[in-house]
């Protein structure tokens, strides 16, 4: 977490950063919605494959309940997940600038990494 949040914000350049070409190229992938719909399902997607207590949630209901029935509220959480998740963005996209956002990220992103190695070392 702490690598990813660090990396994400060395590598992403603020609003007022961003050049000519990028912004041509950012223009023209806005106009290819099924290029951007493909390229957040497999970002979730393997972000997804990734592991976390979802999965092994999942994986204990199938174990116990019919598999379809967890399936279709496993979808069902995800997309709600989702959709709460893009509202929250949508919300903060308007009040804070770019700059803010990453500097944000980068905050959540280290404090949950920070808690989860103080968690390990604690419970070691």
């Amino acid at each position: 977490m702490i690598g990813y949040g660090v990396w994400s914000f060395i590598h992403t350049k603020p609003a007022e950063k961003i050049t000519g070409m990028e912004k041509k190229l950012s223009a023209k992938a806005s106009k290819g919605v099924v290029s951007l719909f493909l390229s957040a399902l497999s970002l979730l997607v393997l972000l997804d494959l990734v592991g976390d207590a979802t999965e092994v949630l999942t994986i204990l209901f199938v174990a116990r309940f019919d598999a379809l029935t967890v399936f279709i509220a496993a979808v069902i959480a995800l997309v709600a997940a989702t959709a709460v998740e893009t509202m929250i963005g949508n919300r903060l996209s308007r009040v804070l600038s770019s700059a803010r956002i990453r500097i944000f990220s980068l905050l959540i992103f280290l404090i949950i990494g920070t808690s989860a190695i103080i968690s390990v070392v604690l419970h070691s």
